[in-house]
């Protein structure tokens, strides 16, 4: 997630030591973790390594944002009108923490125990932008963010979106660019709240504790002008650039020092690389510049084999020169003010210089973009290049593209990857991508997108639809389950077998940490069903997610709610119509074998699937006197299936109805 310009970077599964340092694993301490145990993958086939449940996960993007959080002017009294449930419509200015603002409303909102879920919901079958009132749960947390134009459409349905919010007591945060307001009703209109910006020294010092860095804000040179004007995002990269200044001294030096150097690095802006690069135009010197840039920090000679790659991607004429007299390799490095250091990597001298240096190319150079991509997706392939190296340039990579822009650049790499036969190792490399991009504000939507139209594709290639599995459940799921759904239904009817299965415990493995997920498959599922052939995979995927474990676990038993004991009554009943039952008696014998609290609540469903259908209850009849045999106590089960099973044929329809419900 990013917000402004720079922002707060966030990478599901891993915690955030800082604004643009997504590494490290997650602490989640106490709590559920989020496990896929549940399908017996095949050779080869490996369960993903465990993980933090989607609800936990977005539980703690909130806290860590609370941790770098300043109120800014205005936020009070949205806070004060947001203790209830209801909508409240936020804008401000660019670069204000708006987005940041948003979801400490909403994490401050109800009694913290629903989900955080944000808007726009989409149509199952087109992936198109839309507000579904008929999907609001009872206390949801819901943000809608209306400041990209984009989905300017949805401020047509926004009033009756927000009836349904007043209606099932949950709380909606809309955020609004300035642009948006005449747009709206008039009664709409003047209900937006608008906030200002946070005091920037306040928000530097937060994001210093943050990282534990032991500071407080010394006044130096030319700080005074960030903490004046800059965006929170940049503030946020100006305090990691204190904090690595600060490691790179060896914690030797002043705070004056550290400041000192993070302001001068800050200061390094993509004007001073235009100077450069208008003051040497030879195409070998900005090949080594770019190729430095974007793979500053690997070793030498990747460097070198990216910057012959780039000039021959540019189709750049052959050095007559004979290689022996060109100049070598740390001579043309100290033009461009880079080294190679001890342990043979190369660096540029100042931290942000490389950064500075991408923008300027991506920038001023867009007739070029597609022979970038291609050059990049070449070099990344190849062997000379480790998959640590691979993995942060391809994070470089994908924040030019996100910045500029142009997702469908990072997203035709990952296309293109998809058909290698080293595909496996390519595409475990690019999940990142792929996940920093559909958490992305402004570009989550196209990202997401592209997710959905490869998952329609029932061939798509084993490593990217295990990876897309994976994606769904741990970047889309936590903040938007009913996106996950849908593309982890449509990855369910993939033509590989070990990706259907992956795809369908992962739905069972959502549905156990949320029952609100659990009601929203079991309403597609059983609607799939209703098919005149329903599908294999749709059958399995519902007597997993009806195992008699999951619907009467403590405290309460879901199949006692009326909504589900209904979906789970019509789904039996399409299982027996549809199915010979030596398919579904394996599924009967676990709800037969379930232990005596829970046995009424079963047979009750059991009964109703067969309700008004003598053949299906002859079948049904005689499977369980054969699965009771000679034991007592499974006998005395079969025994009271068959007289409830009696009682509702004797007594009619309407016993029936009220056997049902």
């Amino acid at each position: 997630m990013r917000e402004g310009s720079g922002g707060i970077d966030w990478v599901l599964g891993e915690t955030v030591h800082a604004v643009t340092d997504p590494r490290g694993p997650v602490n989640m301490g106490a709590g559920s973790q989020f496990y896929i145990e549940r399908a017996n993958f095949a050779a080869g086939v490996a369960a993903p390594p465990p993980r933090p449940s989607p609800r936990l996960v977005a539980e703690e993007r909130l806290r860590w944002i609370a941790q770098r959080f300043v109120a800014p002017p205005g936020y009070a009294s949205l806070r004060s009108a947001l203790r209830e449930p209801g909508t409240v419509l936020l804008s401000g200015a660019a670069g204000s923490g708006r987005r940041t603002a948003a979801m400490m409303l909403l994490y401050g909102s109800g009694e913290g125990t629903a989900r955080f879920r944000e808007l726009p919901d989409e149509n199952a079958e087109t992936s198109a932008a839309r507000l579904d009132p008929g999907v609001v749960e009872p206390g949801e947390r819901l943000l809608l963010d209306l400041t990209d134009e984009a989905n300017g459409h949805l401020l047509r349905e926004l009033a009756d979106y927000q009836s349904a919010v007043a209606r099932c007591g949950a709380y909606l945060v809309v955020m609004l660019s300035e642009r948006a307001a005449p747009a709206l009703p008039d009664d709409l209109r003047e209900s937006i709240a608008r906030i200002g910006r946070p005091v920037g020294r306040q928000v530097l010092q937060r994001h210093l504790d943050a990282l534990s860095a032991g500071l407080d804000v010394v006044d130096v040179p030319g700080l005074a002008r960030h903490l004046d004007s800059d965006p929170m995002g940049e503030l946020a990269r100006l305090a990691r650039l204190v904090h690595d200044s600060k490691v790179a001294a060896d914690h030797r030096g002043t705070p004056a020092e550290w400041f000192t150097a993070a302001v001068a690095a800050m200061a390094v802006r993509v004007d001073e690389v235009a100077d450069l690069v208008r003051t040497n135009s030879d195409g070998r010197f900005r090949a080594t510049l770019l190729a430095t840039a974007m793979f500053e920090r690997t070793r030498s000679e990747v460097v070198h084999h990216a910057a012959e790659t780039l000039l021959a991607t540019l189709r750049f004429p052959e050095d007559t020169a004979h290689r022996w007299e060109r100049p070598d390799l740390v001579e043309t490095l100290r033009r461009i003010d880079a080294r190679v250091d001890d342990d043979q990597r190369v660096r540029f001298g100042t931290v942000t210089y490389g950064q500075a240096v991408r923008e300027h190319f991506w920038n001023s150079f867009p007739g070029v973009r597609p022979e970038l991509c291609r050059w990049l997706e070449t070099v990344l392939r190849q062997e000379p290049v480790t998959d640590r190296e691979r993995a942060m340039v391809l994070r470089r990579f994908t924040d030019e593209c996100l910045r500029t822009g142009h997702p469908q650049d990072a997203l035709w790499l990952v296309d293109q990857w998809s058909r290698e036969e080293r595909s496996v190792t390519l595409i475990a490399t690019a999940s990142e991508t792929l996940t920093r991009g559909v958490v992305d504000p402004r570009h989550g939507g196209a990202f997401r997108r592209r997710v959905y139209d490869w998952v329609c594709n029932r061939s798509l290639p084993r490593p990217l639809a295990m990876a897309l599995v994976r994606l769904c459940a741990e970047a889309i799921a936590p903040t938007r389950p009913d996106q996950a759904l849908v593309r982890l239904r449509h990855l369910t009817r993939n033509n590989n077998p070990e990706v259907a299965t992956y795809a369908r415990a992962t739905l069972v493995a959502l549905s156990d940490e949320d029952h609100r997920f659990l009601r929203r498959v079991l309403h597609r599922v059983v609607a799939d069903l209703q098919a005149p052939q329903p599908r294999e995979g749709d059958c399995r995927l519902f007597t997993e997610l009806t195992d008699p474990s999951r619907l009467v676990a403590a405290p309460r038993a879901l199949l006692a709610h009326h909504d589900i004991k209904e979906r789970v009554v019509a789904g039996w009943h399409r299982l027996m119509s549809t199915r010979p039952h030596q398919w579904w008696t394996p599924a009967l014998e676990r709800w037969l074998g379930a232990h005596d609290p829970d046995r009424d609540l079963l047979l009750d469903v059991l009964v109703g699937a067969t309700a008004g259908r003598s053949d299906l209850d002859a079948v049904l009849s005689a499977v369980v006197r054969g699965w009771a045999g000679v034991d007592p106590d499974r006998r005395r089960t079969a025994a009271e299936l068959l007289r409830r099973s009696d009682l509702a044929l004797d007594l009619g329809d309407r016993s029936t109805e009220r056997t049902v419900r």
